[in-house]
């Protein structure tokens, strides 16, 4: 009903459009935000209903007074859709629905690819472009050479790519850049934008770049859809898309014969590894995963049907679901198939060593498992009634710094190196998970890159987009401690989760205060 009250508005206003009221203070923003939301419904495989939200976001920015209603329609009629995206990667905590579209088949034509070119003027000076990045292995390898290609094309602008370790980066760019002695460029996943928005003088949005040098209809049609939104808030793109990551199941094929497709038979697995015996240090476990923090947490929360922040930004902590998916990891560690006190670097030595039979990791972890290990990347399991265990995804950019001394000969580095050119590098000799939409088409090159990939980008369909509001921040740590208590320490689960509702919403109240 919902719905056809919401269409009935389009149908009225678009009716009356011939009298436009004068612009709202945030009119240009809200243009861009509009432009950017019409050519992502006019992507190739966006479902109707996705039309009607950028019908509806651009009546917006015409009328005053009923800004903030019709954006919570948007919402609303988002959620009501019958059918999501065929491109579809990762959703919002209302949009799971039925199950999610599968990866539509690769085409067999290959796509014939236009050599990158500028789209302005290069400077009669050297321009140095300073870029920050934590990426390791193939995947540094494949990065850094295409800067190296820039340069050798695009003399005399120089990009120097930095590698910082992903535990220092993030802080490493909030303390500096303000100070004006940060990059010009990082690249870094979407969920922290709203902290930095916030926060203020770390990130420029990108939306006076891209009428200027390209366009938000090319955007569309480059970019999986679900990559460029998550990029986006409060109405302003803050980065251009390289890639999507998300959780999925690896496995030892010498421990696992059989890959589990449920929640039982993942448990069962499990217990089969771990009973191959072993002890202290030699002991064998079945399934091997930090289980005390949150975005590990997130596959099975989700697929037992909890809502961890809903899109009105408020917590659900203490939901039904949730304390469902913490009972059932505690199975996992009353049936001694889950280690205890457990971090990401022992996850990697229990793998390459055969006493992991199961991981629950990113695509990162590709670049960490020893080549002798024979192993297998699988989606994670469905949990109940057809509905898959369901990880945050987060969608990984190149952000500019709002310390960027030339920030037009910065904004032609990013589109180069998410260019869709940059991308065929980027996923096959660096094993990425890229967000350029023609990669999964072309069966030539899905046929030369890691089958891991396409598990991963096929796990994409069954995974929350990470919330990117700054209230999500306090909830992090929040649950962190709450899954450690409820999981490890054996605290009523049910009461541990109140508290930590009860927390969260005590700290949200106080951000800004």
């Amino acid at each position: 009903m919902r719905r056809f009250f919401l269409v009935g508005i389009i149908i009225v206003l678009a009716a009356c459009g011939g009298d436009k009221a004068p612009p709202s203070e945030d009119g240009k923003k809200a243009d861009d935000f509009t432009k950017l939301g019409q050519a992502l419904a006019a992507a190739p495989a966006v479902a109707a209903w996705e039309r009607v939200e950028a019908r509806l976001a651009g009546i917006e920015t015409r009328l005053l007074g009923i800004e903030k209603r019709l954006a919570e329609g948007v919402v609303a009629l988002v959620a009501d859709a019958d059918s999501p995206s065929a491109d579809s990667v990762g959703t919002s905590p209302t949009e799971r629905g039925g199950k999610p579209p599968t990866v539509p088949p690769p085409q067999p034509t290959a796509k014939s690819l236009e050599p990158f070119s500028l789209t302005m003027d290069l400077p009669s000076e050297a321009v140095d472009i300073r870029l920050w990045h934590s990426y390791r292995g193939k995947e540094k390898d494949a990065f850094e050479a295409l800067c190296e290609d820039f340069n050798s094309r695009f003399a005399p602008i120089h990009v120097v790519a930095q590698e910082v370790p992903f535990h220092a980066l993030r802080d490493k760019i909030t303390v500096t850049v303000p100070r004006g002695t940060g990059p010009d460029l990082f690249v870094f996943a979407h969920n922290v934008i709203g902290d930095w928005v916030e926060k203020g003088g770390i990130l420029v949005p990108l939306g006076t770049y891209v009428k200027k040098y390209d366009s938000f209809e090319g955007l569309a049609e480059r970019y999986l859809t679900a990559t460029v939104r998550a990029l986006t808030y409060q109405r302003s793109i803050y980065a251009l898309p390289l890639a999507f990551k998300s959780h999925a199941l690896f496995y030892n094929k010498s421990l696992i014969t059989e890959v589990p497709g449920t929640l039982e038979q993942l448990r069962a697995t499990a217990r089969a590894a771990t009973d191959l015996g072993g002890e202290a240090d030699e002991r064998i476990y079945g399934l091997v995963y930090e289980a005390g923090k949150l975005y590990n947490h997130a596959p099975w929360a989700h697929g037992f049907g909890a809502v961890i922040m809903d899109e009105q930004e408020v917590p659900h902590l203490d939901s039904p679901e949730m304390a469902a998916s913490v009972a059932f990891v505690r199975t996992l560690v009353e049936d001694r198939t889950l280690p205890l006190d457990i971090n990401d670097a022992m996850v990697t030595s229990m793998f390459n060593d055969g006493r992991a039979a199961m991981v629950v990791n990113g695509p990162w972890f590709l670049g960490e498992i020893d080549p002798d290990v024979d192993y297998g990347v699988a989606l994670l399991p469905e949990v109940a009634d057809g509905r898959r265990a369901r990880p945050y995804m987060g969608s990984e950019g190149i952000f500019l710094s709002a310390c960027a001394k030339h920030p037009d000969a910065a904004f032609q580095v990013i589109r180069f190196l998410t260019s869709d050119e940059s991308a065929k590098t980027r996923f096959v000799e660096g094993r990425q998970v890229v967000a350029n939409r023609w990669v999964y088409e072309d069966s030539a090159l899905v046929a030369q890159a890691d089958p891991a990939l396409i598990v991963f980008r096929e796990q994409g369909n069954h995974a929350e987009v990470m919330p990117s509001t700054a209230k999500m921040q306090p909830v992090w740590s929040t649950v962190d401690n709450a899954l450690k208590r409820a999981i490890f320490g054996g605290d009523d689960a049910a009461e541990t989760l109140k508290k930590a509702q009860e927390k969260a919403i005590h700290d949200i109240g106080m951000m800004g205060k």
